[in-house]
């Protein structure tokens, strides 16, 4: 497969990965890439959040989100709304 094969979409149309092209990522990935390519695709957590997590934010079933690396410094949110309770995403499969 040809990498402009894999994700064959034009610039301003919305593209959604296939369960296919979400694995073979995957697959590549190191472990620590995996933990933010899984954040951000079953989460929804922006890229700013999940860099900005720390260990005393991260339970088992749930992701505390109270900070945000924005430009190189640990910030807080952008919104008091986007202060919030992210269930992990493997809390969502086992329930």
């Amino acid at each position: 497969m040809v990498a402009s094969d894999a994700f064959s979409c034009l610039p301003t149309s919305c593209c959604v990965l296939s369960a296919k092209q979400v694995q073979q990522i995957l697959l590549v990935l190191d472990i620590r890439e995996q933990l933010i390519v899984r954040l951000a695709l079953f989460s929804g957590m922006r890229p700013g959040e999940i860099l900005a997590l720390q260990w005393k934010h991260v339970a088992e079933d749930h992701v505390e989100v109270v900070h945000r690396l924005y430009r190189g410094k640990l910030d807080s949110p952008k919104t008091e709304r986007s202060k919030r309770t992210v269930p992990s995403p493997r809390a969502r499969v086992n329930s």
